[in-house]
């Protein structure tokens, strides 16, 4: 795989940044327990009008109503997670069975889901192709789920829609999206936890 190659637009996360530096000088949050409700728990109405216009590929363009493949088989659209009520931001990751550096990165994205679901990060893995270089199926997603005991959504990218984003050689890709509108707000290539909290701390 070669060496992670960042397309985030830049102006976006120095201003996360800042954002992020200005509350740790703020001081420590005082504690409010050992757990938090996650969104889903409070009540609210689901966002059912999907955007029409303004897709793209790029940073800054809306995010299409994409399909894939549940591992029950079954269609899976990204509107799913654009409805689904308390969720501020949704955290998109690309994966392969080939792809050495998405197998090591599962267990953190695990972790940073447990920690972060109940202040609004929504998070779904897209597998696109198997150890063979062949289109993943709904097989494969469910094995995926299964082997790194995922409780987030993985699909089955059958037809690699997610490849328009970023260069494929380049996997894992990391898309942060607004859940609100759906704009683009950023795509890495590689796992950067320092940006994605950046934005996390901006946003939520």
């Amino acid at each position: 795989m070669a060496s992670p190659a960042p397309l985030i637009r830049p102006l976006s996360i120095l201003a996360a940044l800042g954002l992020a530096l200005a509350l740790a000088a703020c001081g420590p949050v005082e504690d409010e327990g050992p757990s938090c409700l996650p969104p889903e728990a409070f009540e609210g109405p689901e966002r059912t009008d999907y955007p029409t216009e303004g897709f793209g590929t790029e940073v800054g363009d809306i995010l299409d109503n994409h399909s894939f493949q549940t591992p029950e088989d079954m269609p899976f659209f990204v509107e799913s997670l654009y409805a689904q009520p308390g969720y501020g931001l949704i955290m998109l990751v690309t994966a392969s069975g080939w792809c050495t550096a998405c197998i090591e990165e599962q267990p953190k994205l695990q972790a940073l889901h447990d920690e972060l679901s109940c202040r609004g990060l929504s998070m779904m893995v897209a597998i696109f192709q198997d150890e063979q270089f062949a289109p993943a199926l709904a097989l494969d997603a469910r094995r995926w789920q299964e082997r790194f005991d995922l409780t987030f959504p993985v699909v089955a990218d059958t037809s690699f829609r997610l490849g328009a984003y970023y260069d494929a050689s380049q996997t894992p890709m990391v898309m942060m999206v607004n859940a609100e509108t759906m704009e683009i707000l950023s795509i890495e290539t590689g796992y950067n936890e320092a940006n994605i909290r950046a934005i996390v701390n901006a946003y939520l």
